[in-house]
């Protein structure tokens, strides 16, 4: 068992969202290469460029298992500790008595 264990919940937070935007990002990607049919001028440019996209579907698919996984073990990291810090400190937290009504009479 560790004897110690730390970790920066917002860096794992911020981690996962930009995980989360790259996976995003590159399932558009699609739609990035059908936007620029006809922009290069060269038949052998687009083809190159439709046949990089072909080829590279098996490897965007397992990039995007990884990239999910990776984002929600990095979320739940964050929001993880950061319940766990929370309870700890609520744990901690003296508990203030109401004050008594009528006077200080102390403990009875």
């Amino acid at each position: 068992m560790a004897g110690t264990f730390g970790s920066n919940p917002q860096v794992a937070g911020q981690m996962s969202r930009d995980l989360a935007a790259v996976r995003s990002e590159m399932k558009s990607m699609g739609k990035t290469f059908d936007g620029f049919g006809g922009a290069t001028g060269s038949r052998r440019v687009e083809a190159a460029l439709d046949d990089f996209f072909a080829k590279s579907s098996d490897n965007r698919e397992k990039m995007d298992g990884l990239l999910e996984r990776a984002s929600g073990l990095l979320g739940g990291l964050a929001e993880g500790t950061m319940a766990v810090d929370k309870a700890l400190a609520d744990a901690l937290e003296p508990e203030t008595a109401p004050p008594a009504a009528g006077g200080s009479r102390g403990p009875r």
